[in-house]
């Protein structure tokens, strides 16, 4: 699906629902129904991916399947991307929130190794997608709440899962900031762009970076230079000054200003 092969991504997620029909799971029969809506969404098909997105959700509210909040979580996700592209961001944010809600409602260990996994996958999409609606509904701090929520939540749920993390206000950052007499620097990468937030003791301001393939790539030649015991200042090509200019810069004028 993500190459845009929809024929052979039909074609395999076919040979999927037969599996799974044999298999007789009533949780792991719903994946391939995600996947069916998320080629009929690759096609233009918006109703009828839309359709299948909400009986996927029906379906597993109906099944209450606490071993595998996964599905759920990648359902209302992708309906919620899939609103958002269609210009519907009141329900879209109703699907993000009661997404959010079911993050926070799970407590107990997922038993089986997959469905971690999967769950996983599933909350660090969901994330990025959040985090990235919120910065383009001009929201900037509530994403970054989020942001930090998520990194607590993701590290909680790799331990094993635990109790919901204590929400954290956008004052106390700026608090923080204060106390420390510093300026703070919070990083968000993500595939399609990437964010920073800075964060002074009177205000908390966004910037937009570029997709973390990018800045991954001169990062490992930054760090190739230095495994390298190359001396980074004249052996170390661009990669070091390309760096600076991406994650440092933006921020560079505001730092100023609070010298």
């Amino acid at each position: 699906i993500a190459e845009g092969d929809l024929a052979h991504a039909e074609d395999y997620n076919r040979q999927a629902i037969e599996l799974e029909a044999k298999v007789g799971n009533p949780v792991e029969t719903l994946l391939p129904r995600i996947n069916a809506a998320r080629i009929a969404d690759a096609r233009q098909q918006t109703s009828e991916a839309e359709k299948i997105f909400r009986s996927v959700i029906q379906a597993a509210e109906k099944l209450q399947a606490t071993e595998a909040p996964g599905v759920m979580l990648e359902a209302r996700g992708r309906l919620a991307n899939l609103l958002v592209r269609t210009h519907r961001n009141r329900e879209a944010e109703r699907e993000f929130q009661l997404a959010l809600t079911l993050i926070d409602a799970r407590r107990s260990e997922l038993t089986h190794y997959e469905y971690r996994i999967s769950y996983l996958s599933s909350l660090v999409q969901f994330y990025q997608d959040y985090v990235d609606f919120l910065v383009a509904q001009n929201r900037g701090v509530e994403a970054l709440k989020v942001a930090e929520s998520s990194r607590a939540r993701v590290l909680t749920e790799m331990l094993g899962g635990g109790p919901a993390t204590p929400s954290v206000r956008p004052d106390d950052y700026r608090k923080l900031a204060r106390v420390s007499q510093n300026i703070l620097l919070s990083y968000w990468l993500a595939p399609a762009r990437s964010f920073l937030w800075v964060v002074t003791p009177s205000r908390i301001t966004t910037f937009e970076l570029p997709p973390e393939a990018k800045v991954e790539a001169l990062v490992k030649a930054y760090a190739g230079a230095i495994d390298g015991l190359h001396d980074t200042m004249r052996e170390g090509g661009d990669a070091g000054q390309k760096l600076y200019e991406i994650l440092v810069a933006p921020a560079r004028q505001i730092g100023r200003a609070h010298v």
